[in-house]
């Protein structure tokens, strides 16, 4: 007969691997939960400043005080032919930028875009330290194209002072913030035609900032449009030839408003226009306009409507013109000392540059970038 001791013995030999074998498959389990989970994968480090990141599905963002946003920044955009460019300025910070994959479902397109997330620092990336926050970074594609060849960048125009409050263009339709409408563009849009009556079926309102707003290009292969917000209206044009360019300045009005920035690049821009007849011509075209050539001495003549309004650029016999210049010297000075020392912390800073340029070759669907700048380094994407 079996004493009770040897019996517990082995029943407790007989219960430890079940038991090992059940937390085994649970692991097992959970692990495949949370690849089924997560939405995105392949985080991969390209480059300082720049991350490669697939995405099968995103999580809309609800909460901007949360992710914080970018709310004002320059940049320019240009298409001719199958080529489109595109230079995002900003600060100069440690902030990276994402080359970002979406992957088609029923309900959207496959898209390929660069988007960045302003809330993210390149310390965190690198640590690991970014929790939820890449789920949500899709929202924030800035320039991209999707699978039927659809593209759209968004860049900063003044709004407010000049235009009139943004305040919703379709009060009976679904709320869309300016900042999510690359994305949106991307997700339905089968052909640039199509976005403009997407759009005009939603309510678009303005950005957090008070007195600047965006306007969008878009385009596919046949057609053109800048889609603009005047007087609480969507305003959408078709651009043909060397009118295909987007600064900071509203190209739907007969002349730039007071407060119009990137004048000085649009003509840049609209001069060389016939170089961007390819990804090299494009790229090349685009560094024209790169944002450190804002604080250039040799610049003539000099980039003046970035940070000087226009009745007083007009008329620089006058004090107050003066007074921009010398506090436009100012940063000029401070941005190479601080270039040449990499120091980037925007809390001590007030000039910008471009901190990515995309350029897509819109027939072979694919995206050349460059980071920060540097433009001996590029990287190619494909859709």
């Amino acid at each position: 007969m079996i004493s009770k001791r040897r019996k517990c013995l082995f029943i407790g030999v007989m219960i430890v691997p079940v038991v090992a074998v059940l937390a085994f498959l649970v692991m097992i389990l959970i692990s495949k939960q949370g690849q089924m989970n997560k939405m995105y994968s392949g985080v991969k480090k390209v480059a300082p400043y720049l991350y490669e990141i697939n995405y099968k599905d995103y999580r809309a963002d609800t909460d901007r005080e949360t992710h914080n946003a970018i709310e004002a920044f320059g940049c320019s955009s240009v298409r001719n032919g199958d080529f489109y460019g595109r230079n995002f300025d900003y600060i100069f910070n440690d902030s990276p930028e994402f080359v970002v994959k979406v992957a088609a479902n029923e309900d959207r397109h496959a898209s390929l875009g660069v988007a960045t997330h302003y809330g993210l620092r390149e310390v965190q990336m690198e640590q690991g330290l970014y929790d939820k926050q890449l789920e949500i970074i899709p929202n924030f594609t800035l320039d991209g194209i999707n699978d039927a060849g659809v593209i759209a960048s968004i860049n900063v125009a003044p709004g407010k002072e000049d235009v009139g409050e943004l305040t919703g263009t379709n009060p009976s339709g679904e709320p869309l913030e300016l900042p999510y409408v690359v994305r949106f563009i991307l997700d339905n849009a089968d052909s640039a035609d199509q976005a403009i009556e997407l759009l005009k079926e939603r309510n678009l309102y303005g950005t957090a900032v008070s007195d600047l707003y965006l306007h969008i290009m878009i385009a596919d292969n046949d057609k053109t449009y800048i889609v603009e917000f005047i007087d609480n209206k969507m305003v959408a044009e078709e651009k043909t030839g060397n009118e295909q360019i987007m600064t900071n300045f509203y190209n739907n009005l007969p002349e730039p408003t007071e407060h119009a920035s990137g004048v000085e690049r649009y003509a840049i821009l609209q001069e060389n226009y016939d170089e961007g007849d390819s990804v090299v011509g494009m790229r090349t075209l685009m560094q024209r306009v790169k944002y450190s050539n804002t604080y250039n001495y040799s610049n003539y003549p000099v980039w003046y409507s970035e940070s000087i309004p226009q009745s007083i650029i007009k008329n620089q016999d006058s004090p107050e013109f003066a007074i921009y210049v010398e506090a436009f010297d100012a940063i000029r000075k401070d941005y190479w000392n601080y270039v040449t020392n990499d120091v980037r912390n925007p809390a001590n800073t007030t000039f910008w540059h471009t901190t990515h340029n995309s350029v897509y070759d819109m027939s072979n669907k694919m995206l050349r970038v460059t980071v920060q700048e540097d433009y001996s380094h590029y990287y190619d994407y494909y859709l």
